[in-house]
């Protein structure tokens, strides 16, 4: 399982837009597709909230090529406030 830990600036604390989560996606998960298929994401303790269009950008690469039934066999959320997770997973579906 490939662990990634996302990176944002200490002075962001909330997600949203769709082109931003394309974008964090392309640049901090992208390059260990060819190598790993089953991924833990970890969301930095500063981000408070994220915005289901962020959700949607960020994973439309997997949903497109997993399935949501893949998506939750293969991709593990955490952040320190489960809140986070619970939105993630919520705006999947």
């Amino acid at each position: 399982m490939k662990i990634v830990n996302l990176a944002f600036k200490q002075t962001l604390v909330s997600l949203a837009g769709n082109p931003f989560g394309k974008k964090t996606f392309e640049e901090q998960v992208k390059p260990y597709l060819k190598e790993e298929t089953d991924f833990c994401i970890i969301f930095p303790d500063h981000i408070e909230m994220i915005a289901s269009s962020f959700v949607q950008g960020f994973f439309a690469y997997w949903l497109n090529s997993l399935g949501i039934d893949g998506v939750f066999r293969h991709i593990k959320v955490q952040a320190r406030n489960e809140d986070i997770v619970k939105r993630v997973y919520d705006n999947l579906l």
